[in-house]
Order: structure tokens, then sequence, then C-alpha cells
């Protein structure tokens, strides 16, 4: 029940990261202008802020709000795993993709079920 919680609570915080997300160039438009790496740089930034972010809720609900003393880096890795979106026509881990596209929701959705 925790879970679902915070998920439905997350939903100011996904509306802010898709605004953001809205105002990047898509790859097409980086390797015509030749930006492409600056734009990777931006974008591996982001990423990393998103990813931070979603381990942030992720300890919160896990410690914070008591739902999981034990977790620790491991755990958390895992859970995330867990919640990942992942392409069909990729084998992961993959080198470029990892686990796939983090999805702090989807990890959420999966506490929820058990």
């Amino acid at each position: 029940k925790a879970a679902k919680e915070q998920w439905e609570a997350s939903a100011g915080c996904r509306e802010r990261v898709e605004r953001i997300l809205a105002e990047l160039p898509d790859t097409s438009e980086q390797e015509e202008t030749g930006m492409r790496k600056i734009w990777s740089r931006r974008t591996l930034i982001l990423a990393a802020a998103l990813a931070a972010g979603c381990v942030a809720q992720f300890l919160e609900w896990a410690i914070v709000d008591g739902n999981a003393f034990a977790v620790d880096s491991r755990g958390t890795k895992s859970f995330l795993i867990q919640g990942a979106e992942r392409p069909g026509d990729i084998r992961y881990p993959d080198k470029r993709w990892g686990y796939g596209r983090i999805n702090i929701n989807g990890t959420f959705e999966t506490l929820a079920r058990l």
C-alpha cells in the first residue's frame, strides 16, 4: 500500500521531468548541427540528476517511511532494475542501455505487487 501511495505522490515530479525532457532537442537534430558531443554531455548530466532523484525517492520510501530498513545499495539497484523499461529487441544488460531506462514508477508498481 505504501509503495502505491508513493507512486501516486510522485505525479508532480513526473510532470516536471516530462517538461524538462520536452525542451531537449531530439537526436536527429543534434547530429545534423554537429552539436552531438555537447548535447550528449548535457543529457548525461540530466540523466545522472534524474537517477539521483529516483534513488532519493526510493530511499525515502524505504528508510524514512519505514518500509524497508535493511535496504542497501545492492537492494536499491535491484529494485530499480526490476522497475526499468526495456524495449524487447535488446538483450540486457546492454553496453549502451545497461539494464534499461530508469522508471521509478515501474519500481513502485513492482513493489505494490509484492
